[in-house]
């Protein structure tokens, strides 16, 4: 099954902004089946601790890398590019592994 695909009917259902904002308290309608689409508890909460931690460690590494600046908004960009990179790789995941299960029946 593709990572965007309704479990019910197997058509794409949800957009990948969808996808990233459902969380498994919440469900969704499949735009062509009207089945209920969640995400399972489980390895969505792991990536979102993940998510949560990993962007803030790469951003404070990238300050550490770069050094000292003069001026704060460098130190606040180079913070946010570093975390930044450290969330691309963890959103792909969440996309691509954190699979989209029917709720109810």
């Amino acid at each position: 099954m593709q990572p965007l695909e309704c479990p019910a009917c197997g058509k794409q259902s949800l957009s990948v902004a969808r996808k990233l904002s459902l969380g498994p308290a919440r469900s969704v309608l499949c735009a062509s089946c009207g089945a209920r689409i969640s995400v399972p508890w489980i390895p969505s909460l792991l990536l979102l601790a993940a998510e949560s931690v990993i962007p803030l460690l790469t951003g404070f590494y990238a300050l550490v890398l770069v050094g000292t600046f003069t001026s704060t908004l460098l130190y606040l960009l180079v913070f946010l590019v570093g975390a930044a990179v450290g969330a691309a790789p963890l959103l792909w995941v969440h996309i691509r592994f954190v699979p989209l299960i029917r709720r109810g029946a």
